[in-house]
């Protein structure tokens, strides 16, 4: 691969990160409003501007602050009362078609992840409120044993799929639900969605997280922070599908693996896939420390703002 070669693939690496740093040019603090939790000292989500009568709307559970902000009502004390509330309130936004992609999977909405939840809320509607979500990626990974090359196993998405169908993902990846840590969701994903059986799943290595920020089609922001784990697998491994929701698996080597994220590939990668796949590649030492650009790839895998 020529220097040119090298440039050229490094900006079209960039170009993937920041699209899942897209902010549209919108200025939060005139775009959106904060969602606040008494107790809480941190906004637990940031809600379009133009979302937030609506939400107010609903006088048991929500009163505007005086910035233009939400608050839930004092009167709602404990995370169940919320959740209740806020659960009436989604169902209604659902039925206006202002939520799409109905999981009915609850996950949690707090102001970091270590903190008590403040609610559990349908895992569509994160986006509505800005809370940030959480998932696990693994890549998944063979050593040749006759050359030492790596290969990662690439997964193609279920075309009935209601997000990002037919594309390029994960061997394993998932939304981290309410009350598992991220190794047993790990460990649960694993199993659903490559048939990996719990002692091998539990041999993943944490290796770091990735996060963004962006805006989505409908003008809402999306936070998400994904916890990166490395999967070494036996060579005659052959995943197998238990959800229905991949369509197939294939064993690439990592020349491939970037030629499809920098658009190579008929098929491209979910877009938040390739934040973590990209930290992999930088981690396997494929993309090398005197390409260009390098130091600014590896400064935006770690930085939720786009360089």
């Amino acid at each position: 691969m020529d220097t040119i070669t090298k440039q050229q693939l490094m900006q079209q690496f960039l170009q993937r990160v920041d699209e899942n740093r897209d902010m549209k040019g919108l200025e939060a603090a005139k775009d959106f409003k904060p969602l606040r939790v008494e107790g809480f000292a941190e906004p637990v989500g940031f809600v379009p501007a133009k979302m937030a009568p609506r939400f107010a709307a609903f006088e048991h559970v929500f009163q505007l602050g005086e910035d233009g902000g939400l608050l839930v009502l004092p009167s709602l004390k404990t995370m169940e009362q919320r959740t209740e509330a806020v659960r009436e309130v989604t169902g209604v936004l659902r039925e206006e078609g202002l939520v799409k992609g109905w999981r009915d999977e609850l996950v949690v909405v707090t102001e970091a992840f270590d903190a008590p939840p403040a609610f559990l809320i349908e895992r569509a509607c994160l986006p509505i409120i800005g809370a940030r979500g959480y998932g696990v990626h693994i890549n998944g990974y063979v050593e040749d044993p006759a050359t030492g090359e790596i290969l990662l196993w690439v997964a193609t998405r279920a075309k009935d799929k209601p997000t990002w169908p037919g594309m390029l993902d994960h061997i394993v990846a998932g939304q981290q639900p309410y009350g598992l840590s991220p190794m047993e969701n790990v460990v649960k994903e694993c199993y659903e969605e490559a048939g990996i059986a719990e002692p091998l799943a539990k041999a993943a290595v944490a290796v770091g997280a990735v996060s963004y920020n962006t805006v989505n089609s409908n003008g809402e922001l999306k936070r998400d922070a994904l916890f990166c784990f490395d999967l070494k697998l036996p060579s005659d491994f052959v995943p197998q599908c238990q959800d229905g929701e991949v369509e197939s698996f294939e064993l690439w080597p990592l020349s491939r693996v970037a030629s499809a994220i920098a658009g190579g590939e008929a098929n491209m990668y979910k877009p938040n896939c390739n934040l973590v796949v990209l930290d992999f590649l930088v981690r396997q030492g494929y993309i090398e420390a005197d390409w260009p650009l390098y130091l600014r790839l590896v400064a935006s895998l770690r930085n939720p703002t786009s360089q």
